[in-house]
C-alpha cells in the first residue's frame, strides 16, 4: 500500500510540474490589458486552476478523513481528551463566525477588475480568512511568549 500511494504522488508531483511549465512556457496569440500594459494571457490557465482546485478538493478531503479517524480511535481510548478536542473545534468555528460578521461587505475597487468576486460573500469571506489569520497568529505569539515567560520564571 505505502508502494502505490508513493506512486501516485510522484505522479500528482509530475503532473503538477508539467502543468506548470505549460502554463508559463506557452502563450496564446490573447492579450490582456491591465493598468494600460498589454500582457500576453497564458493558454494553460484553466488547466492549471482545475488541477488546483481538485488538488485541494482532495487534500480536503483526505484531511477531514485523517481528522475524523483520529478523533474516533482518541474518544475510544481517551473521552475528556477527546470532548477537549471538540471544545477547541467549537471555538474555532465560534471564531469564523464572529470574524465573518465582522468582515465587510462593501466592493473593493482592484485596478482591471471588472468582476462581481471582490463584493458582497466573498468580500466578507476574504475578511473572515484574513482576521481568523490575525488573532490565530497573535493567540500563537502570546502562546509563545507565555511559555517562554512561565519557563524562565519557573527557573
Amino acid at each position: 500500500m505505502e508502494k502505490i500511494s508513493k506512486y501516485v504522488l510522484w505522479v500528482l508531483l509530475a503532473l503538477s510540474v508539467v502543468l506548470v511549465f505549460l502554463f508559463y512556457a506557452v502563450t496564446g496569440d490573447d492579450t490582456i490589458d491591465v493598468a494600460g500594459d498589454s500582457f500576453s494571457v497564458p493558454t494553460f490557465t484553466n488547466p492549471v486552476l482545475f488541477w488546483s482546485y481538485i488538488l485541494v478538493a482532495f487534500v480536503s478531503i483526505a484531511t477531514i478523513v485523517a481528522v475524523v479517524k483520529q478523533y474516533m480511535i482518541k474518544f475510544k481510548n481517551d473521552k475528556t481528551s477527546a470532548i477537549r478536542s471538540l471544545l477547541y473545534a467549537a471555538g474555532l468555528i465560534v471564531l469564523l463566525l464572529i470574524t465573518f460578521l465582522i468582515g465587510s461587505g462593501e466592493k473593493l475597487d482592484i485596478i482591471g477588475y471588472e468582476g462581481t468576486d471582490n463584493v458582497g460573500f466573498w468580500a466578507q469571506f476574504t475578511d473572515m480568512c484574513l482576521y481568523t489569520v490575525y488573532v490565530l497568529s497573535a493567540i500563537a505569539f502570546l502562546g509563545i511568549v507565555a511559555s517562554f515567560a512561565i519557563k524562565f520564571i519557573k527557573k
